[in-house]
């Protein structure tokens, strides 16, 4: 007989900004920046507006980026009537757009440095112009909390007890591939999506976690989805039972209901959020009580088993996708490179590029729905 399946939909709430890229990346000849919006045009259509004379002007600096960039700074006007796609964004990227746009960087050591800014804003993933989270990087950011859950099971102790990076790797290699094969191959997760999904272009910065300062080692401009926003998916889970179709006899007693699910999700990643609201505490400079606030009320919400938090997305942090018992976190910066058991910093997606008005990446908060 085989295995009975069971589908749940499941109700997303970002708590914190989501960034999922795919590599395209918004530039300032197919993006404009007015008032505190951002529109994105397509170049064909902004070309068949202009005249013959303007044309002929835009074949003439395609060759040089920088007066390419004024050219599109002095169209705006045009541009923002083609836009199909406006995304709001924080004022102190709109003001550096202002100040920076056909403008090459300016002195810095004494040196005088002709590179253009470049400006480019790393878009989110999206179908046609809907955004959403794919059901593989939902699938992606549980899959070390569901291994972490197989790994304390008490038969596997003394597997668990090894801890040198030889035993780690025959951990992996021998177990690891039958988990995903055996178990984590039953669990279906769709996109997730909205029709009114909504979302913002942040600063996303790095931020030392041991020490307070305004300096930013790290910075780039990422779209978003904006906290608080709402998505659905579908979860097809493994129902337990006797007839488990499943090659290895150690994984018939893997609870694989919607309540174990939430359980081991839970467990996993509640000691990260919790460590993360100590240091937002401790930083309050950088991180608002209200955003701090937001994060406390989910993080409650989950320990009243109302629902599971989770991580998702770029930069949503090392710890989310390695194992607490044999956890090596590679610092390639250093030199030679090493490996410490937590990183030294935070993402932060900021209102500002100093890092205040910031707000973790990647947190969301899932509950089942009928």
């Amino acid at each position: 007989m085989k295995p009975f399946l069971e589908t749940h939909k499941l109700r997303l709430t970002a708590i914190s900004p989501i960034h999922i890229g795919n590599g395209d990346v918004f530039n300032p000849t197919e993006y404009t920046i007015v008032g505190n919006n951002l529109y994105i045009f397509d170049t064909f259509q902004f070309i068949k507006r202009l005249t013959e004379k303007e044309r002929q002007e835009l074949v003439k600096v395609s060759h040089n980026a920088l007066q390419l960039q004024r050219f599109f700074k002095k169209h705006r006007k045009i541009a923002m009537e083609v836009s199909h796609t406006t995304i709001p964004t924080v004022p102190s990227i709109a003001k550096e757009f202002e100040e920076k746009l056909g403008k090459v960087v300016q002195n810095e050591g004494g040196r005088d440095r002709n590179v253009l800014n470049r400006l480019e804003i790393n878009a989110h993933i999206r179908t046609a112009w809907q955004l959403y989270i794919p059901g593989s990087s939902i699938k992606g950011a549980l899959k070390t909390a569901f291994f972490q859950h197989y790994l304390n099971k008490k038969e596997d102790q003394s597997i668990a007890k090894e801890r040198t990076r030889n035993a780690e790797h025959r951990f992996v290699d021998n177990w690891f591939g039958k988990f995903e094969k055996d178990i984590f191959s039953k669990l279906k997760i769709g996109d997730a999506t909205s029709d009114d999904l909504l979302s913002k272009v942040f600063w996303v910065i790095n931020k030392q976690r041991s020490k307070n300062d305004d300096k930013s080692s790290l910075s780039q401009r990422l779209e978003c989805i904006e906290p608080d926003s709402e998505l659905l998916t579908e979860v097809t889970l493994l129902k337990r039972g006797e007839n488990l179709n499943i090659d290895d006899e150690k994984f018939k007693s893997f609870p694989y209901d919607a309540n174990n699910f939430r359980i081991i999700v839970k467990n996993f990643y509640l000691p990260l959020l919790k460590k993360e609201l100590y240091w937002a505490k401790a930083n309050e400079e950088l991180v608002p009580v209200k955003v701090r606030n937001r994060m406390v009320k989910a993080y409650n919400q989950a320990v009243a088993k109302k629902g599971f938090i989770f991580k998702v997305g770029q930069h949503s942090g090392a710890e989310a996708m390695t194992l607490e018992g044999l956890r090596e976190i590679k610092i390639p910066q250093a030199r030679p490179a090493k490996y410490v058991k937590e990183p030294h910093t935070y993402w932060l997606a900021s209102e500002e590029k100093n890092g205040k008005n910031a707000s973790f990446m990647g947190w969301v908060y899932a509950e089942f729905v009928n």
